[in-house]
């Protein structure tokens, strides 16, 4: 059937799920980009729609195999889609039934490139207690398209990346810290974006291994704590420094087997931890391969000998731990690993056992094919690099005793790196820099008069068959650099400084406080400007000013203000949110931490706009009385609380104007407010809360009960709140504390990692939650009416319902079922089930507190 069709191209633009097209003329040439998607409507069943380099025949499209795409028509459907090709270049476009060409643009479709949209990105690692940047940590910034950075922090905590627009995953670690895993967006809202990175502060203990086989010391065996190996010595011995927790371990020695185990780390763990030994019977093993990170070549021992295997694609590490590609494990210990598309989900199956993961989950589950399968938290999530699967080699080995994986590091180095200084604009000078501390594999060398520092003994991030190797220089006078160089060997690599670029500030000198005299005090350096030097208005400005000067934290101190409160003017406020800077306020007893953006509030924007008014913020502990009657009505309404003598503090925020005073109804992101409880006795340390006292009309107390985590080395104890009032520490007869995180499925309820299987999700602007998994944690019960799709929660003794999809009372969002389990606005939580709820937006978690 032949016919005479005028073509329009529509170009659909697929970018984050959302379409949008034009008209196409292709009686002139034009340009559209590659990889997207063109649309051709009013077509019949049965037509083709080709697109091939401009200068091929119908004939050779089929017969040659030039054809760059295709897609056949669906009956019912009015139009086709095909993908323009990923290579640029020029093409036209056919229309056939199969056998003959019904139509061929008369034009020239040219697929351009298309412009990736890049941002700035700054992280600043900093100490989640003292508010200092934490110098040498490790960030790891990435995802599956793009690959992954492993960064250095310098020497203010700060590390920089150029990101193309789209979701990352950000991993912050560093030694005696807790280490954060989140995900990070980048978008077009601003040319740079600041993150900061708060890792809180564990304890540290000493203890040594003494590895035996029975009383016999085995030296030069290994002691694996995460990636990190200690040598024991010819007594046996190895001496760590381990934080608290629960810590893996695993001891390898040659001629033995392996041991494996958790040592909790507490205060009481022994000094001297003693590991048995067992030699390895040889042929102990089915298959034992032995792997080197970043090599194809794989040791390969089972019932035919021993040989070298190559593999497809070598082991690798992420976050520390090794990995290899999916068909490994059919190449070397011949698993069936089976793939489902739709579900994105990997099944490897060997001797009547599955383990089944799922791209991007940490979570996997373990058992027989057709049984009941267990789950279990993986080192690391699954992920795609340059098109294969990887997944964590000792979560799936260790489950089967007949079969053993070895991994050992690549090849150690030697590498020299020769540092010469360029101008401002980057154009060399050939001078070689002295004095540069270079960061590198956890060490820190400062280069000597030729400009020279060497590190031996190196090892790099393994890609492949070559290696490389991160490294941080830093020098007063010029930018910090973070790169990576090849580590094949002993090589000397030349590097470029580019001096910094001169800071701008107002000249003269000013004698400060001097007195009319003119006096000066000579001892005391001259403040560097900060960046709010130019708006300093109040005292509190000055404060902030002189410490973020000293290069210390926006700080003030309110312990010399006799009304413990200081005024900040709303363009200091302002600057800093906009500089990602938190600000502290301290006095006795107490410190708040103010985060970036917490108080950006609509009262403090109202000020801004209208030139008039300053914050106010103000910290003062109640005196004894005060705080005896305010116990008093809060025990006397039998809250389930007990009091442990701790103090209590009136916590003001206020926009001040003249004899006019506008009070801060909610902060834009929680507060931290830390509280001394030193001098307390505290017998449960896991039931202590932060408390908000809020005043009735009537005169009686309400107390709100915030969590909160006890810091045993500071002896403090951290709670967060998203409004100003009384607060203080009490201990709480029952205590929970649930924290989420949207788009993920793992949670935390009273500090123990749980599993939810459906993810909280904003639908609409609005936060929804898991309503059974919350209800069940906090103490109730939730029962479903599958017949009038009625949800019944009863909790604390009261009765609540609600319909799918129909409104609840006061409420502007419906319940919703996702993957089979209802989602109720966050809102409701706090406000039907009693507890306190907060919404962290920088990081997309919510906690929740009864």
């Amino acid at each position: 059937m032949k016919r005479s069709v005028s073509w329009l191209l529509v170009l659909i633009l697929v970018l984050a799920s959302v379409t949008s097209g034009f008209a196409l003329d292709l009686n002139t040439n034009q340009s559209v980009i590659a990889g997207e998607i063109i649309s051709i409507p009013n077509v019949n069943d049965g037509e083709t729609a080709w697109l091939a380099p401009e200068g091929a025949t119908f004939s050779s499209l089929v017969e040659d195999g030039t054809t760059v795409t295709s897609a056949v028509y669906e009956l019912g459907a009015t139009e086709i889609n095909i993908d323009v090709p990923t290579n640029v270049g020029e093409y036209k476009l056919y229309i056939t039934d199969g056998s003959i060409i019904l139509s061929e643009a008369a034009g020239i479709l040219t697929a351009t490139a298309p412009v990736a949209a890049n941002q700035t990105v700054h992280i600043w690692v900093m100490d989640a207690v003292t508010d200092a940047a934490l110098e040498g940590a490790l960030v790891i910034f990435g995802n599956d398209i793009s690959g992954y950075e492993e960064l250095i922090a310098g020497v203010n905590g700060e590390v920089v990346i150029e990101a193309e627009y789209g979701v990352y995953e950000l991993f912050v670690d560093k030694f005696g810290y807790e280490s954060i895993e989140r995900e990070v967006t980048v978008g077009e809202s601003t040319n740079e974006q600041h993150i900061t990175v708060s890792l809180n502060p564990v304890e540290v203990k000493d203890v040594t291994f003494r590895v035996l086989d029975g009383t016999t010391p085995v030296a030069n065996a290994v002691v694996y704590i995460g990636n990190h190996g200690y040598t024991t010595d010819e007594f046996g011995e190895a001496a760590l420094l381990l934080e608290y927790g629960d810590l893996g371990f695993d001891v390898v020695a040659e001629g033995y087997n392996d041991v494996n185990g958790i040592i909790p780390v507490t205060a009481d763990t022994p000094e001297v931890v003693e590991v048995q030994m067992t030699k390895l019977i040889e042929g102990q093993y089915d298959v034992q391969a032995e792997f080197t990170i970043g090599s194809l070549k794989v040791r390969v021992t089972d019932e035919n000998g021993s040989r070298i295997q190559t593999l497809s694609a070598p082991m690798l590490v992420k976050n520390g731990f090794a990995v290899i590609p999916a068909r490994a494990f059919s190449e070397v210990y011949g698993f069936e690993v089976l793939w489902n598309a739709d579900t994105k989900e990997m099944y490897l199956q060997k001797d009547g056992m599955e383990a089944t993961f799922v791209h991007g989950s940490i979570n996997f589950t373990f058992g027989p094919i057709d049984g009941e399968k267990q789950i279990f938290a993986a080192d690391v999530a699954p992920y795609v690099l340059d098109g294969r699967s990887y997944l964590p080699i000792f979560d799936v080995i260790d489950k089967y005793p007949a079969l053993k994986a070895i991994k050992n590091d690549p090849p150690a180095h030697t590498i020299s790196l020769k540092f010469r200084e360029a101008d401002t604009q980057g154009n060399p000078t050939g001078n070689v820099i002295p004095g540069v501390s270079v960061i590198m594999d956890g060490h820190t060398i400062v280069t000597n008069a030729e400009g020279v520092a060497t590190f031996v003994d190196v090892f790099g991030t393994p890609s492949y068959d070559e290696s490389y190797i991160t490294f941080t220089a830093i020098k007063s006078g010029y930018m910090t650099k973070t790169s990576e160089v090849l580590s094949n060997g002993t090589a000397l690599f030349e590097i470029a400084l580019v001096k910094s670029a001169p800071t701008s500030g107002s000249s003269g000198s000013s004698s400060g406080g001097s007195s009319g005299g003119g006096s000066t005090t000579p001892s005391t350096p001259a403040l560097t400007p900060s960046l709010i030097s130019d708006q300093v208005k109040t005292e509190g400005d000055k404060a902030l000013n002189e410490s973020l000067a000293k290069g210390q934290a926006a700080t003030i101190t309110l312990q010399n203000d006799k009304d413990n409160k200081a005024e900040v003017s709303a363009t200091i406020i302002t600057r800093l949110a906009e500089e990602n800077k938190p600000i502290l306020i301290q006095n006795k007893g107490v410190e708040i931490k103010f985060a970036p953006q917490s108080l950006v509030t609509p009262e403090l924007k109202k000020a801004l706009e209208s030139k008039i008014g300053n914050l106010e913020l103000g910290a003062k502990e109640l005196t004894a009385d005060e705080t005896k009657d305010l116990i008093v009505k809060v025990t006397e309404g039998n809250t389930g609380l007990i009091e442990i003598g701790g103090k209590v503090f009136d916590l003001t925020a206020q926009i001040v104007s003249g004899t006019t005073v506008e009070k801060v109804k909610s902060f834009s992101e929680p507060v931290g407010i830390t509280i001394d409880v030193s001098e307390l006795k505290i017998s449960e340390i896991a039931k202590l809360t932060g408390v908000r006292y809020v005043k009735n009309e009537d005169g009686s107390v309400k107390a709100v009960k915030l969590g909160g985590k006890y810091d045993a080395k500071n002896k403090t104890f951290t709670f967060f709140t998203d409004q100003f009032s009384l607060f203080g520490v009490m201990q709480a007869e029952e205590l929970t504390k649930v924290e989420l995180t949207i788009g993920q499925s793992d949670t935390i309820v009273n500090d123990t990692a749980r599993y939810n299987d459906v993810a909280p999700v904003v639908m609409n602007n609005r936060t929804m939650v898991p309503v059974r998994f919350i209800v069940e944690n906090l103490g109730g019960r939730v029962a479903w009416n599958e017949t009038t799709k009625e949800i019944s929660i009863t909790l604390d003794g009261k009765e609540l319902k609600m319909v799918i999809n129909q409104p609840i009372e006061g409420f502007d969002a419906n319940p919703t079922i996702v993957d089979n389990r209802t989602l109720v606005p966050l809102r409701y939580v706090s406000e039907a089930l009693g507890a306190n709820v907060l919404w962290f937006g920088e990081s997309k978690r919510v906690e929740i507190v009864k």
